[in-house]
């Protein structure tokens, strides 16, 4: 409200401007543009800030660092010069304890969340202390100090294994939120499990991998034309690994899923690469050039229950042993169906042989022969993975599961029909019971020629829109210091602080000793002066 109101007052200043200036008044028109100009800077505090960050010449304006539990924050003057504001870097401060792992839910994946500080009342009370020390020895109230005006904010990390990927959606924060929460999705429950247990651990360790960017500007749109060719498919992860399948020819099957999985990585990879610092694209506009490339990458589609032995090894399957040409095997040798009972049993004798006829054909399939193992070893009850590669079919599972079959003395387990689609439905694996066998499910695989698409100079054009952010800046992530302890960050700080009293203290002294040479000067000059009288009055 109050930003509306110093917007209208600093129209009707600039109207008065007009007229004063055709009147021929100068001055009341020079005293009514400085009055329009300190309203608009009241009314926007982007505009207060403006030419902060000279990030093409290399420089900072900031008016004074000062130290806030374990790292450096810097104090900005605000430009209008009739309500003086000054303004602080945030925080970014992590807050370990806040680190958990997040289940797939609305996500497709494992995602770890932890929260940031960006702004606390007692940062203003630093500020003003900072403020008041040499050389500036400026009195400030708490109320003029404020955080920076940032309009969006997002996480960025380097370092990172591959087994992670930084949500860099950038946020909104008009309404200058003092906390924010980021993630970081992980490959797997196991990896998102170990990065909040290494947050906890090692914080500053964490720390050092990540930091925020802030735009303080506001965006513009513009149109791009962005362009996928066969260099960028060969840049993506997952082609690689389309590649090194055994297969010689260049066609490989992939399910929706996956192919969704490709075009979007695909693209992401493109707009990251061709998008210049400072401006990105939103994710639905991803999604939807993401959508399109699909059609570009398919030559087609064939039913699973058409392939033959042979062309299941062209099939990409994140888990290579759930696979369903390779499930529905194991599942034939592992289960004994009773037609009287309409039953399913197994018990471990069969189960192990079963598992071993497995692992000898994906021997035979794959040039990875441990690719299996890790799948494969546990038993069929929770322990197999699951069709999207993932790892979520724990030990507990595997419990549950169990409780609900039933288990005579010799170890035999004996399950209804319910219960093993039950089963097969809780981890997405793409097998059936077909009356008589197991059997994969009506499943459409597309065919992608990786030969042909790497060739190509141009396989899909599309016209995108582009946010550009004009002004953003990374700053570190920090960690609270512990007043506990003093740690190898506290003595630095330890030592930067005596540094700094030292050098306010030589400068107060040569101030002090500035003031006194003028002072001797003076009394130098009076004494002269007062005895050229003396000697003028003798005469």
């Amino acid at each position: 409200m109050l930003n509306v109101f110093n917007t209208s007052m600093a129209l009707i200043a600039l109207i008065q401007v007009v007229y004063f200036a055709r009147e021929g008044h100068c001055e009341e028109a020079e005293a009514m543009r400085l009055e329009a100009e300190a309203m608009r800077l009241a009314a926007d505090p982007n505009e207060d800030v403006a030419g902060f960050f000279d990030m093409e010449m290399g420089k900072d304006r900031s008016l004074k660092p000062f130290y806030y539990h374990g790292g450096y924050l810097s104090i900005y003057e605000g430009r209008n010069e009739k309500l003086k504001r000054y303004y602080v870097t945030p925080l970014t401060e992590i807050n370990a304890e806040s680190a958990k792992c997040l289940e797939p839910g609305i996500d497709i994946r494992h995602k770890v969340r932890f929260d940031i500080a960006i702004w606390r009342s007692d940062v203003a009370d630093e500020a003003v202390k900072a403020l008041a020390s040499p050389p500036l020895n400026l009195e400030v109230h708490k109320e003029l100090v404020h955080p920076l005006p940032i309009l969006k904010i997002r996480l960025s990390t380097h370092g990172l294994s591959p087994a992670y990927e930084p949500d860099t959606v950038w946020k909104s924060n008009l309404n200058q939120r003092q906390l924010h929460t980021f993630s970081i999705y992980a490959a797997d429950k196991e990896a998102c499990e170990r990065m909040v247990s290494e947050i906890k651990a090692d914080p500053v360790g964490f720390a050092s991998l990540i930091q925020i960017e802030i735009a303080m500007s506001a965006e513009k749109r513009a149109s791009r034309e962005i362009s996928i060719t066969g260099e960028n498919i060969g840049r993506s992860k997952l082609f690689a690994q389309l590649q090194n399948m055994d297969q010689t020819n260049g066609e490989r099957l992939m399910t929706s899923s996956d192919l969704n999985n490709f075009a979007q990585e695909i693209v992401s990879s493109v707009v990251a690469s061709d998008i210049t610092t400072g401006a990105y694209v939103e994710k639905p506009d991803e999604l939807n050039f993401a959508r399109l490339l699909e059609r570009q990458l398919s030559s087609g589609t064939i039913n699973a229950r058409e392939l033959s032995a042979d062309q299941w090894k062209s099939v990409f399957w994140q888990e290579e042993f759930i696979r369903p040409d390779h499930y529905t095997k194991y599942l034939n040798r592992a289960v004994t169906y009773d037609k009287g009972t309409n039953k399913f049993s197994f018990d471990n004798e069969t189960e192990s042989e079963a598992r071993k006829h497995v692992a000898s054909d994906l021997k035979k399939d794959s040039s990875s022969t441990n690719a299996w193992s890790a799948k494969a070893k546990a038993s069929f009850l929770g322990f197999g993975g699951s069709a999207s590669g993932g790892s979520s079919n724990t030990n507990t599972d595997s419990s549950h599961d169990k409780n609900e079959f039933d288990v005579d003395d010799k170890g035999r387990i004996t399950m209804s029909h319910d219960q093993l689609n039950k089963f097969l439905s809780k981890r997405d694996l793409q097998v059936e019971w077909s009356g008589d066998v197991f059997v994969s499910k009506s499943l459409d695989l597309h065919r992608v020629n990786t030969a042909e698409l790497r060739k190509k100079s141009k396989i899909d054009t599309q016209q995108i829109q582009v946010q550009i952010v004009p002004i953003t800046v990374k700053l570190d992530a920090t960690v609270a210091s512990s007043t506990d302890e003093l740690g190898t960050v506290g003595q630095d700080h330890v030592k930067i602080l005596i540094d700094q009293a030292k050098n306010e203290m030589n400068e107060t002294m040569n101030q002090l000793s500035q003031k006194i040479n003028n002072t001797e000067n003076n009394v130098d000059r009076l004494v002269t002066k007062l005895q050229g009288r003396d000697a003028h009055h003798d005469d």
